[in-house]
């Protein structure tokens, strides 16, 4: 990835209303943090933002920001973004 592409995706984000991010199958607590780190960013500035991931991983089960229930999707705290 070169920086004209970081600039780009900042400008993407920055312009965009809504935002869908995925993760790896068995997420890490890196892969999670990182995609929900931009969510609250995102969030912050008012963007509706989704966040998913195909399972329920062990490191998130018990999460504050963990939507119970729901294998699909977590949200951060204070979102505007429905679960998927």
């Amino acid at each position: 990835m070169t920086p004209e592409d970081l600039v780009r995706a900042a400008e993407v984000l920055r312009e965009a209303d809504r935002v869908a991010m995925a993760c790896h199958v068995n997420p890490d607590a890196d892969a999670l943090g990182s995609m929900l780190g931009l969510a609250h960013h995102l969030v912050a500035r008012g963007t509706e933002v989704t966040c998913s991931f195909p399972n329920n991983p062990r490191t998130c089960r018990d999460g504050p920001t963990c939507s119970r229930g729901s294998s699909s999707s977590c949200r951060p705290t204070g979102s505007r973004g429905h679960r998927g």
